[in-house]
């Protein structure tokens, strides 16, 4: 979840839990006897007259041929208005035990109340935060925006991984949509031009400083660290190592990738990658996917890393700091902008 805690005077969609049912057929001899369904070698014991004669369907009418057009269907029309009162009264029966604090509210097209309930309260939001921070980043950045992750060579034989802030950057093409970009085809950008310079053999850095501060927010428990990784302008697959458990050091861990795959094209990576400065000439680069799908992704998926990473670029696109501090206070002022949000 975003590193900031606003309560805000919103209301959320109300989530219906529906429960289906599914029942099987048990084949236990004991208990369908023991209902009398099942007589062990014996004769049914459920009178044919308890149903219906089923009819003879080689007595029935036959259908008369038609013309071949289908008659033209006619759509239901609205019966009226919603009836706030009794939608209160309805939601009001349901059972919330063990879903938390609610709130829900109704409005028609053009905003006005119709009905609600607890609109108006604060509450500590959670990942209902995900959507304050989605609608920020749309308003402060068009939303074909893309974030670029490239290599840039400082000398001969010298070559930087320069995080852009891309939140969903992998290691390699899954073959599942959304496709985002891949350090793999970075690697091999990157071999192709070292190769036309006769260079096969570098030393890697990497550089992480688009994001500024803390990459870990000090109000998060330790608990968090299932759930989010540390924050970086640079990181492949969201963190997440091939042992399923979240780096702490995501640069440092997508530049190792990098090197591995910078071997696999044939160029030589000595030593092990540092920290570095981002000049240079770009070698190479990929963009990230448009903001809207990385927004998309973020809320479709509840993922905590892409948010707080889109966050920053809402901070980076509001002259802010890229920072817990200036995410918090960009993604702020566009709500007030918005006049939906209420200090509390």
């Amino acid at each position: 979840m975003p590193g900031w805690v606003k309560r805000l005077a919103l209301g959320f969609t109300i989530a219906g839990a529906v429960t289906l049912l599914s029942i099987g057929w048990l084949a236990v001899p004991n208990l369908l006897i023991s209902n009398g369904v099942w007589a062990e070698g014996g004769a049914p014991d459920v009178a044919p007259t308890v149903f219906l004669p089923l009819p003879d369907p080689d007595n029935q009418p036959k259908p008369k041929p038609g013309n071949g057009v289908a008659g033209v269907a006619v759509g239901a029309k609205p019966t009226g208005e919603i009836n706030g009162e009794l939608l209160e009264q309805q939601i009001a029966g349901l059972d919330t035990k063990g879903i938390g604090a609610t709130a829900w509210l109704v409005t028609d097209r053009d905003g006005k109340e119709i009905a609600g309930d607890g609109a108006k309260t604060l509450m500590v939001p959670a990942s209902t935060m995900k959507v304050l921070t989605a609608v920020s980043a749309l308003r402060s950045m068009p939303e074909n925006t893309r974030f670029v992750t490239e290599v840039k060579r400082k000398s001969r034989g010298v070559i930087v991984l320069v995080g852009g802030g891309d939140p969903l950057l992998a290691t390699k093409d899954d073959g599942k949509y959304p496709h985002p970009p891949t350090l793999t085809e970075l690697a091999s950008q990157t071999s192709k031009k070292l190769k036309e310079r006769n260079e096969t053999s570098v030393t890697l850095g990497y550089n992480e400083d688009l994001f500024v501060g803390p990459d870990w927010h000090p109000h998060w428990p330790i608990g968090f660290q299932s759930d989010v990784t540390r924050i970086s302008a640079l990181m492949v697959d969201g963190g997440i190592q091939k042992n399923k458990l979240r780096t702490k050091t995501p640069a440092l861990t997508a530049a190792v990738s990098f090197a591995a795959l910078l071997t696999q094209e044939g160029i030589t990576v000595t030593g092990t990658p540092t920290a570095m400065s981002a000049d240079g000439d770009r070698l190479a680069a990929v963009q990230s996917l448009p903001l809207h799908t990385l927004v998309q992704q973020a809320l479709l998926r509840s993922n905590n890393t892409a948010t707080e990473v889109i966050m920053r670029q809402v901070a980076i696109a509001s002259g802010k700091k890229a920072s817990f501090a200036g995410g918090t206070e960009a993604v702020a002022q566009h709500l007030k902008n918005m006049k939906i949000w209420q200090d509390g």
